[in-house]
């Protein structure tokens, strides 16, 4: 028979729970068999409790425990320990340079070669064509002198020698000496391939990505990435000039 006083709850262990038949009667002090029950039941003041009938029966009802007050509780997961994300560091290493530096070098090389004596009625040109530069002069010993004109040149624009690449002088019409220079820069497949292994001998703990002609080092540790800058810096037989980009 559903109680006059507390409808049926759709919660129905709830409704179970907080029926009037499991109320205590509040003037008897060792009713409540829990220690917490007791201390939040009988801590109301009297006049909080009413008497109300259920059935033949006279039972105490207190509106705070009501039975159609009543909600579960929400979903509390336990809790744990908060984890917090390792830092990763990382930079780009790629392998270019800056076109106006070049065209800065030339510019202060040709200068430089109008106005030495030793190159007097010489006739030396720098020409720049895309990717290469023809370097041309009187004879083969005076286009190497004008090869190490513009190699000085462009140390002071902060390029690096390597990329410079001189191919061997030769002779060209009227006896004139001609040296083709390449601008040597890029990292091609095979390269990043051959870099991807030197980092990963620093430490093997690090992650190497390959993205095209740039590789991106990934690592927990900043003395560990400066590390390998270091170490590619000094490696000579790497055959184009790096940079390292992109510091996060």
């Amino acid at each position: 028979m559903q109680s006059p006083i507390f409808p049926r709850s759709r919660y129905r262990r709830g409704a179970n729970r907080y029926s009037t038949s499991s109320w205590p009667d509040p003037e008897k002090k060792g009713s409540m068999t829990s220690t917490s029950a007791r201390t939040r039941m009988t801590s109301l003041p009297l006049s909080r409790w009413t008497k109300v009938r259920s059935g033949s029966e006279l039972r105490w009802r207190c509106p705070r425990f009501s039975a159609s007050c009543w909600r579960p509780r929400p979903y509390m997961p336990a809790s744990t320990p908060s984890c917090t994300p390792v830092a990763e560091f990382s930079f780009d290493v790629v392998s270019e340079f800056d076109p106006a530096e070049i065209t800065n070098a030339l510019d202060q090389a040709r200068r430089e070669v109008t106005t030495r004596f030793d190159f007097k009625d010489t006739q030396t040109i720098y020409d720049r064509q895309d990717q290469k530069i023809l370097i041309e002069s009187a004879s083969e010993e005076r286009a190497k002198a004008a090869l190490q004109v513009l190699r000085e040149k462009a140390a002071r624009r902060q390029l690096s020698p390597k990329l410079l690449k001189a191919g061997d002088p030769k002779t060209v019409g009227k006896g004139r000496g001609q040296i083709e220079v390449q601008l040597n820069a890029g990292i091609t497949d095979d390269l990043a391939r051959d870099l991807r292994k030197r980092i990963q001998n620093v430490s093997p703990k690090l992650q190497v990505r390959i993205q095209g002609d740039q590789l991106r080092v990934v690592s927990k540790d900043k003395d560990t990435l400066q590390s390998v800058i270091k170490s590619l810096r000094e490696a000579e037989d790497i055959p184009v000039p790096l940079q390292f980009t992109n510091y996060r």
